[in-house]
């Protein structure tokens, strides 16, 4: 022990003031810790504002501005960007059907991410939820009673009994 003293001497090594000084920074990291601590159980929700029933009204058009009232399953025959329009065929009702669709429609790909009209290929069975007073898309998705073949070889279309044959 008197050689490691002697040894610290001679460096001019003062243990002293490094370990106050270490001391002091544990201290100070503690009760940082512990504010921040603090300050997280304090935290309380932001108190909800009471609405106006003319504020809770339009709150109210807000939310079913594309709520849909009719769902279908259709086939996209034709996208219209121009007229922001999209021409369909009720699969069940075995009739065309125009709808709009506007920025606040929801259209999404077959993973549920959102995709532009540009994305929506003709011929895609879609799922569609709309506003059948106004004929405006609330969403518009694929639908997953749908599948695709793909590399398909021997196809045989027959118009007249209206059926698609693969091989036999």
């Amino acid at each position: 022990m008197a050689g490691v003293k002697n040894q610290n001497k001679k460096q001019g090594i003062k243990i002293g003031p490094i370990m106050s000084l270490l001391i002091g920074l544990s201290f100070f990291t503690f009760i940082l810790f512990i504010a921040f601590l603090e300050a997280g159980k304090n935290r309380k929700p932001a108190a909800r504002q009471n609405l106006s029933p003319a504020s809770s009204k339009n709150e109210e058009n807000k939310a079913s501005y594309n709520k849909a009232d009719k769902k279908i399953t259709a086939l996209v025959l034709e996208i219209n960007k121009a007229d922001k329009t999209i021409r369909l065929y009720d699969i069940d009702k075995k009739e065309e059907l125009i709808l709009n669709f506007t920025g606040g429609s929801d259209i999404v790909d077959k993973f549920g991410r959102p995709i532009s009209v540009d994305q929506v290929e003709t011929g895609l069975i879609v799922e569609i939820g709309y506003l059948s007073g106004k004929s405006r898309i609330g969403y518009l998705k694929p639908s997953p009673e749908a599948w695709e073949y793909i590399g398909v070889n021997n196809i045989m279309i027959d118009t007249t009994d209206k059926t698609i044959k693969i091989d036999n």
